[in-house]
């Protein structure tokens, strides 16, 4: 798999830069084992990726059609033979976002291409926060 080129100039097939990779074609990614954070073992931990998916009327789509979709996910997952985690997707407008695990962005662009979904951009998680956050902060 190549990864020369520019990710604004979609020069090649794939495109990166230090931390952000664009499929230059419909590309795509899956997902896995909805665990959060919280829920994430320890002894697990690989990096995290956001991946954002164009999909023309995505927020319109069925939960039978969203059903359809985690199933092709699956699949792919199972073909890769590697370790992947899917934590969870959001779909927003013409997007689907979804937060993934895996040893790196190659195997995260591999599983999308299996799958048959976009992944326009793929992202490498470099912090987690929430409220829980402000509640470890020292005060004072």
């Amino acid at each position: 798999m190549s990864t020369t080129g520019s990710s604004r100039h979609r020069s090649s097939r794939w495109g990166a830069t230090t931390d952000v990779w664009r499929p230059v074609g419909s590309e795509a990614e899956g997902h896995r084992f909805g665990t959060g954070p919280e829920e994430r073992p320890k002894e697990q931990d690989m990096p995290r990726f956001l991946i954002e998916r164009e999909i023309p009327g995505a927020s319109t789509l069925t939960e039978a059609q969203l059903a359809e979709i985690a199933q092709t996910s699956n699949a792919a997952v199972d073909s890769l033979g590697v370790p992947y985690n899917w934590v969870t997707s959001y779909v927003a407008g013409d997007k689907i976002y979804c937060l993934h695990e895996a040893d790196d962005a190659e195997t995260i662009l591999e599983h999308a291409r299996r799958g048959g979904f976009p992944a326009d951009v793929v992202s490498v998680v470099a912090n987690e926060f929430g409220p829980h956050t402000a509640e470890s902060a020292s005060v004072g």
